[in-house]
């Protein structure tokens, strides 16, 4: 199983970055994270053991909203995630959650939750 394959490990969150135009509903307003071995090793554990593939290079982030709304308004949240100081928050990786993503994102459910192990 995934999640038994890692250990606990950080996060580290960097810049906030809003890109309203982007192709991608969900990389509309994210934070970087820091693309440590750990991070990017359960970025691989996790494609392999669900046999994703891809073309893109990993670039490793935290959504901060996933929208469609106008352009202007992200602007407004992206000034609101840097008043509450979001970058440079760091926390720790305990858990992997599992989501049903179909439909719209008021619509997703958690699937379950599994526990990495102690460092």
């Amino acid at each position: 199983m995934l999640a038994e394959s890692l250990t606990v490990y950080e996060i580290a969150l960097g810049e906030v970055v809003a890109r309203p135009l982007d192709s991608s509903r969900y990389r509309r307003l994210f934070a970087e994270v820091e693309p440590t071995g750990p991070v990017m090793a359960a970025n691989a554990a996790a494609r392999a053991a669900f046999g994703a593939e891809s073309r893109d290079p990993y670039s490793p982030h935290l959504s901060l909203a996933y929208a469609d709304g106008a352009p202007s308004a992200f602007g407004s949240l992206k000034d609101e995630a840097v008043r509450a100081r979001v970058s440079g928050v760091r926390f720790e990786v305990g858990a992997l959650e599992l989501w049903q993503t179909t439909g719209l994102a008021a619509d997703w459910r958690r699937a379950g939750s599994f526990a990495v192990r102690a460092a």
